[in-house]
């Protein structure tokens, strides 16, 4: 499955796990580099939820539909769809499971 990033700051926390860690601690900036990479392994989208370990959720916000990942230390990962279910945009960091 292709990956993309919204933005180039969530780009550059793949490339560059350090300046991920200063942005959420060691611990979610590890889990990010493995989830990241780990999309590039699986077909689709809908394969995210056959992997229990990513403890993958969807959530609808606005009409729209998003999956959700845990990383670690209260932080999870946003992935927004793109074209159809063959790629996802990481769309956000986000701190918090019950937001």
């Amino acid at each position: 499955m292709r990956v993309q990033f919204r933005t180039p700051k969530l780009a550059r926390c793949l490339r560059d796990e350090a300046y991920a860690a200063e942005r959420w601690g060691p611990a979610a900036a590890s889990r990010y580099a493995y989830v990241v990479n780990f999309l590039t392994c699986i077909d689709t989208a809908g394969d995210l939820g056959r992997f229990a370990f990513l403890a993958a959720k969807v959530e609808n916000e606005g009409g729209e539909s998003r999956w959700l990942l845990p990383l670690a230390d209260d932080w999870q990962l946003a992935l927004a769809l793109v074209d159809g279910d063959h790629a996802v945009s990481v769309v956000e960091v986000t701190a918090g499971h019950d937001q």
